[in-house]
């Protein structure tokens, strides 16, 4: 507990909130249906804006959403790079669910 309050107690449910309130999503469009590893999914494309103390860092990302349970599998993503002025980062996240897990007891 102490490891875990030293790496994140630092991030407290109102701080998060905050910073959400920064992000803008908009122009969300149905691009269709599709198969991510055989899982019927739905893919969605949106642009994002996010205010960073009157500074704005545009983007736009992609999204598979599993048709059958609502949860996100894939996102791609490309925005201003914050670190390069006048590149562009591009993000690739998947997302795995309900994986075996096996914890044992330190010996």
């Amino acid at each position: 507990p102490e490891m875990a309050n030293m790496l994140f107690g630092f991030i407290e449910a109102s701080a998060v909130e905050e910073s959400l309130k920064s992000i803008q999503i908009d122009s969300v469009q149905l691009v269709g249906p599709d198969l991510l590893d055989g899982k019927p999914m739905f893919v969605y494309t949106y642009k994002t804006q996010v205010d960073l103390g009157g500074a704005k860092n545009n983007g736009a990302g992609k999204i598979w959403i599993g048709a059958l349970d609502g949860r996100a599998y894939k996102g791609e993503s490309e925005s201003d790079s914050i670190g390069s002025p006048g590149k562009t980062d591009r993000t690739l996240v998947t997302y795995e669910y309900d994986l075996p897990l096996n914890i044992q007891a330190p010996q």
